[in-house]
């Protein structure tokens, strides 16, 4: 048994060009994107079974986190009459987070608490930094050799099995798993 290769493969930009207006409009986005992830589990937990997809909601991602219905849950998920019931019951943050589920293992329901506007337009300028200047340990990249512009960046580490740990590695999947990257154009 050996050590396998986990990473990150994005495509993007170069240099990802960012001003302020442009890092608060996306970091709006996220969080509107987000909340209607949230919105969408409270209605599962309700009970309700035609909930809409996040996705066809205000903010359009090429990946995002999924609503999957109680029957493919693990354990048994308890029922709520009201919002207000959900929404102060202690477990709240769990009860959500169990709802959402990963798309592609891209995206992770632990993201969907991310903070505010201004906390995510932080992550927003701290992807934008590590994509532009990218000097980690875990993380290399070139010029597309197909599309001269384009970069490509390999973020990762040889692991038994846990999730590398490099800073490198962490900064993207916590850029997919917000939707920044996606929104910035990185795929």
């Amino acid at each position: 048994m050996g050590a396998d290769l986990i990473c990150y493969i994005a495509f993007g930009p170069k240099r990802i060009r960012l001003d302020d207006r442009r890092k608060t409009r996306i970091a709006g986005q996220v969080r509107q994107y987000l909340d209607a992830c949230i919105a969408a589990a409270e209605r599962v937990l309700l009970g309700e079974n035609d909930v809409l997809d996040p996705r066809k909601g205000p903010v359009q991602a090429k990946r995002s986190i999924t609503v999957h219905l109680p029957s493919e849950e693990v354990g048994p998920t308890p029922t709520f009459t009201s919002l207000e019931e959900i929404r102060s019951h202690p477990e709240y943050h769990g009860l959500v987070q169990g709802v959402l589920t990963d798309c592609g293992r891209e995206v992770e329901a632990s993201h969907v608490f991310a903070g505010t506007p201004e906390d995510l337009a932080k992550a927003v300028q701290e992807f934008v930094t590590g994509w532009n200047d990218g000097g980690f340990r875990d993380l290399s990249f070139r010029e597309d050799p197909e599309k001269p512009g384009r970069k490509v960046v390999v973020a990762g580490e040889l692991s038994w099995g846990d999730e590398p740990g490099g800073y490198g590695y962490q900064l993207l999947k916590k850029a997919f798993g917000l939707t920044i990257a996606q929104l910035l154009g990185v795929k």
